[in-house]
């Protein structure tokens, strides 16, 4: 195969192959995030997949995960299968932006609403309909520890070696 190709294309191809730019490798927590799951208590740093932008090394309190099917949030999640998380996600909490909030035993995503004495979760299925939101009356501490991460990035597992990472940003992923 060799022969048919000019030594200028091959010379080029392994050239550009060196330099490809690198990109950091984000490990996935121990566990799936969504109905009947848990907050995974660790991080599994065997498994990894590639960051989907451009950094060397990746900001620590970066997570990938892997989410298990959640009836309720559809629309969002319809063909994605990863999320990549930042964990030390503060107040306030965006009412477009997507998060993990652990509660009654398990780790779901939902958006987050703030009303004046209560925070409400919400579903896709129930976005427009605030009388079906779920109502949390806690002290801002309480709530703070329930929120475990904000979802940066929803992608696919079988893009991990595309290019171009596919998949759909939620915030910029460098940002505070």
């Amino acid at each position: 195969m060799l022969d048919l190709a000019p030594l200028r294309e091959i010379e080029a191809q392994l050239e550009h192959r060196r330099t490809r730019e690198r990109v950091a490798e984000i490990a996935f927590l121990d566990a799936p995030i969504g109905p009947g799951h848990p907050w995974p208590a660790g991080v599994n740093w065997r498994k990894t997949f590639p960051a989907p932008f451009l950094t060397i090394p990746a900001p620590v309190q970066l997570a990938m995960a892997k989410f298990a099917a959640d009836s309720q949030m559809t629309a969002t999640l319809w063909s994605y299968d990863v999320a990549l998380l930042d964990t030390a996600a503060e107040p306030p909490f965006s009412p477009k932006g997507l998060y993990v909030v652990e509660r009654n035993g398990e780790a779901v995503m939902r958006y987050i609403r703030s009303g004046a004495e209560r925070h409400y979760l919400t579903t896709d299925a129930e976005l427009n309909n605030p009388s079906a939101w779920e109502a949390l009356r806690l002290s801002p501490l309480e709530f703070r520890a329930l929120v475990k991460a904000r979802v940066i990035w929803l992608g696919r597992v079988r893009d991990r070696d595309a290019l171009a990472q596919r998949g759909r940003f939620l915030y910029d992923p460098i940002s505070s």
